[in-house]
């Protein structure tokens, strides 16, 4: 790779660099300032610095190596100097092809302190706008207690360090909202023990901050890339991967993974007030089954539900709305005639409210026969949801019985089962219903659940679409 060299100060006497290493394609990418180790004493470039750049650079980041302050010179010079690194790749991301919120530091030994510093110190420091968007720690120093590596601290705190020793040791400075990390480390590390490690990823955990820790039973400190290791070896894949399902890094040529669709019953008003507005957050579309149930109950429970012009509101915001009756009668066990009238009755309630261009249909409790069918068919529906739990085969599936897997209870189970059978071509219909379902509570499902499938199907760069829109679409 061609290598740039830019000097981070303009002052002559501070001589800190940012390696750039570029290479031909042109597209714009996520960062990778990779900070190598050498105990705040020296900067270790030709094993934890261009090796490690060069293996991010195949795995599609654009990379940076940080040539930091170290002794004699003392905390916060080589914090400075990373931020420095930042703001400059931050300020460039145009013309370094840069997705300026998608910027990664990775530290080795005590450049993983250095790594770690930049995201948990970023307030005490000032530096918030240059914070990393996620760390990646190998075997880094962390703790200053018992576990600690004593010199490390020494040279970054110097005649201070008997003072400040215990306010830099990072894992007593995690706070919520501190950057993803992925941590490597080796339990026979003798240089810096794993319990840095240990300590670290309890303390984000503890927070609720994302963290995924990867302990090798046997291994020396200083392993870098791990060669001849093939356990240790695929690190840095495994350092990307976490970032595209924990931090959103897309990179070019990504690929939608599987193609979901979800659908939302009754009507429930938080589907208005909180549902929708996560959705257009996170660019999903959805179908919502609005219904009345019969008069006195929706009377009693008429504060929980969505009024017309919320319905005509959902439209509006670009949600499909569907069909589910009036009164949500199981259709099976009414006569055709009154099938047609619960069909029509709430047809008329939806233009009513100004919704319009009705085309799907969810026969409620999924159930249905030949002449539900048929009924559903004849009132002008192209498309209905059933709830026979499997993935949907477009092309080949009949498009008035369309299978889909309810979920409820927050079953991480059921969801993740779901999703893994969810293809490109082939999506999985979801069925969920309020969030949370206060009158259903057999079909609740909790805001924390509901957030946590968002970021998921995110992470999975899957593409999440409304039924009808997925029937045009994939057909």
């Amino acid at each position: 790779m061609k290598k740039e060299v830019v000097r981070l100060w303009s002052a002559p006497a501070i001589e800190s660099e940012l390696h750039i290493y570029s290479c031909k394609n042109d597209m714009v990418r996520p960062a990778m300032l990779v900070i190598p180790g050498g105990g705040y004493r020296q900067v270790c470039e030709s094993t934890e610095g261009y090796p490690i750049a060069k293996r991010f650079a195949e795995l599609g980041f654009r990379c940076f190596v940080l040539i930091y302050r170290v002794a004699p010179h003392r905390f916060p010079a080589p914090q400075l100097d990373a931020y420095k690194a930042i703001e400059y790749i931050r300020s460039n991301a145009e013309s370094l092809n840069i997705d300026p919120d998608h910027i990664a530091a990775c530290g080795f030994s005590a450049g993983g302190h250095l790594a770690a510093s930049l995201s948990i110190l970023a307030d005490e420091l000032g530096q918030q706008q240059n914070a990393p968007n996620g760390v990646v720690l190998a075997y880094p120093v962390i703790s200053s207690g018992k576990c600690g590596h004593q010199g490390s601290f020494r040279n970054l705190l110097g005649k201070e360090y008997a003072k400040l020793k215990k306010h830099y040791s990072l894992d007593r400075r995690i706070v919520p909202g501190n950057a993803p990390a992925f941590v490597w480390h080796t339990a026979g590390d003798t240089v810096v023990n794993v319990e840095n490690s240990l300590l670290f990823a309890g303390s984000m955990w503890k927070a609720g901050n994302k963290c995924e820790l990867r302990v090798h039973q046997i291994g020396n400190h200083g392993l870098a890339l791990g060669y001849g290791r093939k356990d240790i070896a695929p690190w840095p894949q495994m350092a990307k991967d976490f970032f595209v399902h924990n931090a959103g890094f897309r990179f070019p040529g990504d690929k939608k993974t599987a193609d979901v669709v979800l659908t939302f019953d009754d009507a429930t008003k938080n589907q208005f007030e909180f549902v929708a507005p996560l959705l257009k957050q996170y660019g999903f579309g959805a179908t919502f089954f609005p219904c009345n149930f019969d008069a006195r109950w929706r009377e009693k429970y008429a504060d929980t539900l969505m009024t017309p012009q919320q319905l005509a509101g959902l439209q509006k915001m670009g949600f499909e709305i569907g069909n589910h009756t009036d009164s949500h009668l199981t259709l099976t066990d009414v006569p055709s005639e009154k099938c047609e009238q619960e069909i029509a009755a709430f047809q008329k309630y939806l233009n009513d409210a100004g919704v319009e261009n009705v085309t799907s249909f969810a026969y409620p409790c999924g159930v249905y026969n030949d002449e539900v069918v048929s009924a559903v068919k004849k009132a002008g529906f192209t498309l209905a949801r059933t709830t026979d739990r499997s993935a949907w085969d477009v092309k080949n599936c009949d498009p008035l019985k369309i299978p889909a897997i309810p979920l409820a209870l927050d079953s991480q189970a059921e969801f993740y089962k779901a999703i893994d059978m969810a293809r490109p071509g082939k999506p999985v219909v979801l069925v969920l219903h309020g969030v949370p379902d206060i009158v259903h509570p057999h079909c609740n499902i909790s805001e924390k659940f509901f957030m946590m499938m968002l970021e998921y199907l995110s992470a999975l760069n899957c593409r999440v679409m409304g039924l009808a829109e997925a029937y045009k679409l994939l057909k």
